[in-house]
């Protein structure tokens, strides 16, 4: 069966958010499982609708504290996803750094969220396991559901992938509480997304 420019996206209820699986292939309705239904659409954006002022109203962060307790939410829509987790955190922080666009003073933040992002997605591509689909993740918040397709890690690789992880969060740990002692406005906060980042590792060592 051929690609096409067009992909079929099934989406199914798991324990908790929505799994979306992207197969790509054309004329494929409904797989007639239980539970299971199939839509068509377009290419995917990739960046979640993002622009200069974050990917939309209704995700955007306004507030310091909101970034902390965005990072704690990353186990409602990653903490089920299973040997998708890498590429899931790595998505949320691609989003969480997109919705900050608009958060003053905290540039430093942002790139040590996108420097972790990019780490956490090159680690699960480079673990990828061909023979599971790319999946997109939904839940009924658009806090919590992922802008992009994920993709799961092979099982051989799964060890050294989430300890290569899990040295991701570590060093954006380190990161983030250097420039807390260069900036004394923003060192709270900054030590509480440190924290927060430091936490979630726990879903890391879960799997």
């Amino acid at each position: 069966m051929h690609r096409s420019f067009f992909t079929i996206l099934t989406v199914f209820c798991l324990s908790g958010p929505l799994y979306g699986q992207e197969t790509g292939d054309e004329g494929e309705g409904s797989t007639g499982e239980e539970g299971v239904s199939a839509e068509t659409g377009g290419s995917h954006s990739g960046e979640g609708g993002a622009s200069a002022e974050g990917r939309s109203i209704t995700t955007r962060i306004t507030a310091p504290s909101g970034v902390p307790a965005r990072i704690a939410e990353i186990e409602v829509l990653c903490g089920a996803a299973g040997d998708y987790k890498i590429d899931c955190m790595a998505e949320r922080f691609e989003a969480m750094e997109k919705d900050m666009a608009l958060l003053a003073g905290h540039a430093p933040v942002r790139e040590i969220l996108a420097q972790t992002a990019r780490g956490l997605r090159g680690i699960a591509r480079e673990n990828r396991d061909p023979q599971q689909p790319r999946i997109k993740l939904r839940s009924g918040s658009p806090e919590q559901s992922s802008h992009r397709p994920i993709v799961a890690v092979a099982p051989q690789r799964k060890a050294a992938a989430l300890a290569a992880a899990v040295a991701v969060l570590e060093e954006a740990e380190t990161l983030l509480l250097r420039s807390a002692e260069n900036s004394a406005s923003r060192a709270v906060n900054y030590q509480q997304i440190a924290a927060a980042i430091g936490s979630s590792k726990v879903l890391l060592r879960s799997s």
